[in-house]
């Protein structure tokens, strides 16, 4: 093996290599914008397989530290200047005026925020909804009533209830389904 790649490492030959490119880019040898050599240049210069050379391209292009363009080659990509918005968010004087950290966040930086107030309460079902669902007539269930911001005049509403009418639900820790205590049904 070659250049800075140690076969005998508990750390894999192709992240070793990804290592060596990252810190390359880091250094500023290679710059935003500029290719990275061909994998032939890399089975060369480490004297790897090809597989190996792909899989550390791979993990770079995983990371989104480097993209690929087909035909072209693999670019190390342009990072954005990171932008921290609003680093008081969660000053105190926020919280005492009643300010949520995304308003406060979204005054900073002088956007229009837009919030829905949401109601969650017990409802007895229409019976329309009662016969979709497979309801007894006049069944009270959970419903939540998304009332949207000052931007918007709709309402929008849903009702989920188990199939034998029980609001009630425990996890069942399998697939993220839920079963009826009473029923043994699942959602």
């Amino acid at each position: 093996m070659a250049q800075g790649v140690d076969p005998t490492s508990d750390r894999p030959v192709y992240k070793q290599i990804a290592d060596l490119l990252r810190s390359s880019i880091e250094r500023g040898e290679l710059r935003p914008g500029e290719r990275l050599p061909s994998e032939t240049e890399l089975i060369k210069r480490f004297g790897v397989a090809q597989g190996t050379v792909r899989q550390a391209v791979g993990l770079l292009r995983s990371e989104g530290v480097v993209i690929a363009e087909h035909g072209r080659g693999v670019f190390v990509r342009s990072r954005p200047r990171l932008r921290r918005l609003a680093h008081d968010r969660f000053a105190r004087r926020h919280r005492q005026a009643g300010k949520a950290a995304y308003i406060a966040e979204s005054e900073a930086e002088n956007v229009t925020y837009d919030v829905d107030n949401i109601r969650v309460f017990t409802d007895k079902a229409s019976a329309d909804i009662a016969k979709r669902l497979g309801l007894r007539k006049g069944f009270a269930g959970p419903r939540s009533i998304s009332t949207p911001g000052r931007f918007e005049s709709r309402t929008h509403s849903s009702t989920s209830v188990a199939s034998c009418g029980s609001p009630a639900r425990r996890p069942t820790g399998r697939g993220g389904r839920s079963r009826c205590p009473r029923c043994a049904s699942t959602s």
